[in-house]
């Protein structure tokens, strides 16, 4: 079967999509063969692109005060292992974890009393006048949603910060690495999406034109690749509240 060839050096305009074939998708046939042993071998999939409590303990140095009552949603949760890491780390917060597939959180395995989750879209949530969130993590999603799509979802993310709310994105940013290709091919068989990436330059610009207030705090890569890119953006903050503020050092990690 012929597959097609990725050119990671090419120089796309801005945003501009990138279209793959699909190859094949296996990602719910290896699910079902697992069985029971299906969460394990994920967590070592993932292990191999993305070390996950590294991303909770970043995400969780950004918040000013770890104590606060922080309100914390996660944007394509899955199936709850990101949320999990972090409340554990952010022990008075509550999360809401939204994916658009059937079950998300299914194997969330922390307090359940503080973590909700719901088969929607960030639109409904707009739609339902959710109350704003003090962190808004959305953590390898973008290069999943169409391009025609892709701005309504991030200017629907960003009306839901509150003021002073932070906004972490963390991207499997494109270059010419063979990790990125590796990750770029895994995610396209695996998923059987048509998937797009970024490089750091365009995630910055797209936040910039939809939320030009909001600054980048922090920037970091996030153990075991460097293609994890993780940046952080604080919205304005009002007069009345002083929000959970990021932390000073916004130095990128090597």
């Amino acid at each position: 079967m012929a597959v097609a060839t990725l050119h990671p050096h090419d120089a796309p305009a801005p945003l501009a999509a990138r279209r793959y074939p699909v190859a094949m998708s296996i990602g719910r046939l290896v699910r079902r063969a697992l069985g029971s042993y299906e969460q394990k071998a994920a967590d070592r999939y993932r292990a191999f692109f993305l070390d996950t409590d590294a991303l909770a303990d970043t995400l969780a140095s950004s918040v000013r005060d770890r104590d606060a009552p922080l309100r914390v949603l996660e944007l394509g949760c899955g199936e709850g292992l990101v949320a999990t890491s972090l409340l554990h780390r952010l022990p008075q917060a509550t999360m809401l974890g939204v994916d658009i597939a059937d079950d998300p959180g299914r194997n969330f395995t922390g307090d359940r009393t503080r973590a909700t989750f719901r088969s929607c879209t960030v639109g409904q949530l707009v739609a339902d006048d959710t109350p704003a969130f003090d962190l808004v993590v959305v953590s390898d999603v973008l290069h999943h949603i169409p391009d025609a799509d892709l701005r309504g979802v991030v200017s629907d993310v960003v009306s839901l910060l509150a003021p002073g709310g932070l906004l972490a994105i963390k991207e499997w940013e494109r270059d010419g690495s063979l990790a990125f290709r590796s990750g770029w091919f895994s995610d396209r068989v695996v998923s059987g999406q048509e998937v797009r990436f970024f490089d750091g330059a365009e995630l910055r610009r797209l936040v910039a034109d939809l939320a030009p207030h909001a600054a980048v705090v922090a920037e970091h890569r996030i153990a075991p690749r460097r293609c994890n890119l993780l940046l952080v953006w604080q919205a304005p903050v009002s007069s009345s509240s002083a929000g959970p503020a990021a932390t000073a050092d916004a130095t990128p990690t090597p």
